[in-house]
């Protein structure tokens, strides 16, 4: 049996050879993922690389720069042409030549295609939707310290002849690689903020487009304000799937040195709103969120207020690594000494705790196992 396998299946193409070398690519040659040995590189439509790795049991998440990018496209393709030889069948040998026959400079004027098509800046996702199709009804955030709002983007709406071309515009730039979308992503966060009847004329026109399952974020400080059950309801009848819900912390304290007002509770009501209406969720918690210093506050907090969540095994928790840097309201926070940095190690701690406490605090509330799902994620392999 050769050492090279290949597969084309739901619109991926994935090439292995000898078990440690594997390359995936969309059906009009855009590389996903490169991996040779114990270290893995994806790519995102931005033409951006991350660097995945170990170092013992500790997880390594490195962006690359762009000359490292190029030469990961580089040693890809060169796998690539090396394996093509040793794909005796027919299809895959095909289109595999289709996608020898592109090159660097194509891989990145589709990357500016698609900056252009998202307004100048690429959508940040929760890790488990990169292959959706991410459409674009508004842009920016009415709460600037949510984790997946485009930093700098005022807020926008698109009518629905322009969502309309949007979405047409995202189709015809993906082409074949339209087959890998396993989704349709509203966003950004304020999406659901619109109003409703032009909210549900986009999911409406969404299906039409697409037929894929409909997911979005929310911004949990504001949309409770102006929705309600009922909105939630109509929502679920025009498609809406999944909703990802950026907790980050349950503790009021740590979230009111963002805002003076925010109340943890409207939280709880969205997320209980959204599962009465029949929507799953996404939680999207922080380890290391505070620091050392809110550590204790922030566990124990953070599971109280999930634990009154009408959760069930179709929804999904992720806990995910502060990372400081991307956030600069947070950073602040931390150079006047309100909050410390965890490294790796504590914030790896902190999710198991966090993960511990959260059985633990849903069981002595609700008096069942809690059988949610609970994921480790990291924001920084978010990349579309």
């Amino acid at each position: 049996m050769s050492e090279v396998q290949g597969k084309a299946s739901n619109g991926m193409i994935s090439i292995e050879r000898s078990g440690s070398e594997v390359i995936a690519m969309d059906s009009e040659g855009r590389l996903l993922y490169f991996s040779s040995g114990s270290e893995t590189w994806k790519r995102s439509l931005g033409n951006r690389y991350t660097q995945i790795g170990w170092e013992g049991e500790k997880r390594i998440i490195r962006k690359l720069s762009e000359e490292e990018g190029a030469g990961v496209y580089s040693k890809a393709m060169n796998f690539l042409r090396e394996v093509s030889h040793e794909i005796d069948q027919a299809d895959l040998s095909r289109a595999v030549s289709y996608i020898l026959s592109k090159d660097e400079k194509w891989m990145a004027e589709d990357s500016r295609k698609f900056e252009e098509i998202y307004g100048g800046k690429f959508p940040i996702i929760p890790q488990d939707q990169r292959f959706s199709a991410y459409f674009q009804l508004t842009a920016g955030s009415t709460w600037n310290n949510c984790t997946f709002a485009s930093p700098g983007v005022e807020i926008s709406q698109r009518d629905e002849d322009d969502f309309i071309s949007h979405i047409n515009r995202v189709k015809d730039q993906f082409g074949k690689g339209m087959e890998l979308r396993r989704g349709a992503f509203l966003g950004d966060v304020s999406a659901l903020n619109s109003e409703q009847k032009p909210l549900l004329k986009a999911m409406d026109i969404i299906r039409e487009q697409t037929s894929l399952p409909l997911y979005t974020f929310v911004e949990a400080f504001s949309v409770p304000k102006k929705k309600n059950m009922i909105h939630y309801q109509d929502m679920k009848r025009h498609g809406l799937s999944r909703v990802y819900v950026g907790v980050q912390s349950g503790s009021v304290s740590l979230l009111r040195h963002f805002e003076a007002l925010k109340n943890v509770s409207e939280i709880l009501n969205l997320v209980n709103n959204l599962k009465n209406s029949g929507i799953s969720v996404g939680l999207i918690v922080l380890a290391g969120y505070g620091g050392f210093k809110h550590s204790n506050d922030h566990i124990n907090e953070t599971a109280a207020i999930i634990s009154q969540m009408d959760l069930d095994e179709g929804d999904i928790i992720y806990i995910s690594p502060m990372d400081e840097q991307d956030d600069p309201r947070y950073a602040a926070l931390v150079k006047e000494g309100t909050f410390d940095v965890m490294d790796h190690e504590a914030m790896k701690d902190q999710a198991d705790m966090l993960e511990n406490k959260i059985k633990e605090e849903f069981q002595a509330s609700n008096r069942i196992e809690l059988k949610t799902q609970i994921s480790r994620h990291d924001i920084r392999e978010g990349i579309y």
